[in-house]
């Protein structure tokens, strides 16, 4: 969605749109131009559509008058969820039992900000499913987002985050420390009781969760030899001055006709272990240039 009044807004729906075919594979589009109630601005549709092929439907709207313009809400509304139905997960059969399982932890989650996998396992028992259906249904649950389970590592897997936004909270509080983003990126395991605190939801107790949270987001890792994390996203834009030996290098160069914001400090994070560094990351730096 973008704004009819604005005339620089068409540049920065490409961005959005290389950024869903660069990230979200073939994630269907629907553009939405707002406020034009009180203005109209050109688009090349045609030309959008032709470079991107994943663009459903445009719609003309007013948010100040939705039974207004060209296209009122309800026809709106029809195509969001026309669209929405026909998703990959939509579809899929669910017995009662899992539809009770998921209301249950989406109300504990009111309460509860994480549970333990085995009392997990005890709720779907009490329903009459089996642990094999369980982590079916638990990998369900954390790709629509209701809840977060990394079954594949060996310390999250024991545990279910019932509110994903109480784990979003916990990374941004992180990068909006100032004392780490001075020391550009570096978390100290010092520094944890500081950023993540009890009374706020944050007890000591969960902290390695936490940490390795931000592993699996791709966010941050973890530095050898320490319990200290470099989050990736702190490190400088540009290449710090430094002495590197040239001799018998091997030299790949990776073009891109777009590159996505936040790509690099997940490449990062996620080769991390293959990079030269020294203890402070210097050889590290977010700018694809």
């Amino acid at each position: 969605m973008w704004d009819a009044r604005q005339e620089d807004k068409y540049g920065q729906v490409e961005h959005w749109l290389h950024t869903i075919e660069t990230l979200g594979e073939d994630s269907p589009v629907i553009l939405i131009l707002n406020k034009c109630d009180e203005r109209i601005q050109d688009i090349n549709l045609k030309d959008l559509e032709e470079r991107f092929s994943n663009i459903k439907e445009f719609y003309s709207i007013s948010c100040k008058c939705p039974e207004e313009g060209k296209d009122m809400f309800d026809k709106l509304i029809k195509e969001i969820t026309k669209a929405a139905w026909e998703l990959p997960l939509m579809g899929t059969p669910w017995s009662q039992s899992w539809l009770d399982v998921r209301s249950y932890l989406e109300s504990l989650s009111k309460t509860k900000n994480q549970l333990e996998y085995i009392k997990y396992l005890d709720i779907c028992k009490a329903k009459g499913i089996e642990e094999e259906a369980a982590n079916v249904l638990s990998g369900f649950l954390h790709d629509l987002g209701v809840m977060l389970h990394f079954q594949k590592d060996p310390l999250l897997k024991h545990t279910i985050i019932l509110n994903p936004e109480w784990g979003t909270r916990a990374v941004y509080k992180v990068l909006d420390t100032k004392t780490v983003q001075e020391r550009r990126g570096i978390f100290l395991e010092t520094d944890r009781a500081n950023v993540w605190k009890a009374e706020e939801g944050y007890p000591y107790r969960i902290h390695e969760t936490l940490v390795r949270l931000m592993s699996n987001f791709d966010l941050a890792f973890e530095m050898v030899g320490t319990h200290d994390y470099l989050v990736a996203e702190l490190l400088p834009m540009e290449a710090p001055e430094f002495e590197w030996d040239n001799k018998n290098n091997l030299i790949f160069q990776y073009q891109y006709n777009f590159m996505p914001a936040g790509v690099m400090p997940r490449f990062i994070v996620k080769i991390h272990d293959k990079i030269e560094r020294d203890t402070d990351g210097k050889y590290m730096w977010t700018s694809p240039y």
